[in-house]
C-alpha cells in the first residue's frame, strides 16, 4: 500500500486475522466524530497484514482511533460472539458465550489505539498491543500410581460475560452472566503430561462451593495398589485453591491444575502467556 494508506500491524506474531473499528473526528473546539472503519477484516499475507478496500489518511486536521479484535468474527467458527459499536468514538464492547465444546473455544483479544494524526505516527502502520481477554485453563497429570484418568469435568462454571471494552490495557472486566455450563478438556494425555486440550473460559471467582471438579480414575488390574478399581469425586473447586491469587480466574492469565492424586490438585499460574 501506498505511505499514506492506513495500515495496522498487530503485536502479536501468532494472529492470523482481526478486526478493525476506527473513528475520525476533527480539530475543532467540540469535535465532531465520524466511523472510519467499521469491523473491516485485516489478514495476514506472508508478513504483511492486508485489508480492503484500502482506506487514506486524512489531512492534519483530522485524527484516528482504532480498536482491534481476533479473532474476526467470521473467522471465529460456531460461537455466540457479537459485538457492539461504541459511541462517539468510544470503544465497542463485545458479547461473548463460550463454548462447550474445547475445540469451538476461542482466545479472545483486543487492542487499542487513542487518537493519532498522519504527522504524529512514528512508523507507517499503527501497532495494534494484542491483549488476551479471557484465561487460558489446563489440567496436567502428575503422578497418579498408575491409575488412568476415566473423566475429568468442571462444572457450574460461568459461561457468558457482556460489555468488554476491546482495549489493550485490560482495564474493562467483563459483567458475568447467570448462565453456566460443565465443561471439559478431554482426557487424552500428551506432551508434558497436558490431559486434553487448554480451555479458554470465562474470568470468575470461586467464593462458594458451586463450580466443582469432577474426576474418575481407572486402576489397572495388574498393579498392586487398587487393582481394577475405580475412583472417583466431585469436590468443590475451592478445597483444592489454597491461595486468594488461585480462587479467581483473572483474563490475560494461565492457570495450570496438576493432578497429583484425587485428594491433591495444585495451581500454577502464568501471568504472561502467548497465544
Amino acid at each position: 500500500p501506498k505511505k499514506d494508506s492506513v495500515q495496522s500491524r498487530a503485536t502479536t506474531a501468532d494472529l492470523a486475522n482481526f478486526g478493525v473499528y476506527s473513528y475520525i473526528k476533527d480539530n475543532a473546539e467540540t469535535p465532531t466524530v465520524k466511523q472510519f472503519m467499521i469491523d473491516q477484516l485485516v489478514e495476514k499475507d506472508g508478513s504483511e497484514w492486508t485489508y480492503s478496500p484500502i482506506k487514506y489518511w486524512p489531512s492534519n486536521d483530522y485524527k484516528l482511533n482504532f480498536f482491534g479484535y481476533s479473532p474476526h468474527i467470521d473467522m471465529a467458527g460456531e460461537v455466540d460472539l457479537n459485538i457492539h459499536r461504541g459511541a462517539d468514538g468510544s470503544a465497542p464492547t463485545i458479547d461473548y458465550k463460550v463454548p462447550t465444546e474445547t475445540a469451538k473455544q476461542i482466545d479472545l483479544l483486543a487492542a487499542s489505539h487513542d487518537y493519532i494524526s498522519k504527522n504524529e505516527r512514528t512508523e507507517d502502520a499503527v501497532p495494534l498491543n494484542f491483549r488476551h481477554l479471557l484465561p487460558e485453563v489446563k489440567f496436567r497429570k502428575g503422578d497418579l500410581s498408575g491409575a488412568n484418568i476415566t473423566k475429568l469435568t468442571i462444572s457450574e462454571i460461568k459461561s457468558t460475560g457482556s460489555n468488554m471494552l476491546m482495549l489493550s490495557d485490560n482495564s474493562k472486566q467483563w459483567t458475568l452472566g447467570d448462565d453456566t455450563a460443565t465443561y471439559s478438556p478431554g482426557i487424552t494425555v500428551g506432551s508434558d503430561n497436558l490431559i486434553g486440550s487448554p480451555m479458554y473460559l470465562m474470568p470468575q471467582s470461586f467464593t462458594n462451593d458451586e463450580a466443582k471438579i469432577n474426576l474418575s480414575l481407572q486402576f489397572p488390574e495388574d498393579i498392586a495398589v487398587k487393582p481394577g478399581e475405580t475412583y472417583s469425586i466431585s469436590e468443590p473447586m475451592s478445597k483444592f485453591l489454597t491461595t486468594t491469587e488461585a480462587a479467581i480466574w483473572e483474563q490475560g492469565k494461565s492457570y495450570t491444575y496438576k493432578i497429583s492424586t484425587p485428594q491433591e490438585v495444585k495451581v500454577e499460574i502464568n501471568e504472561d502467556f502467548t497465544p
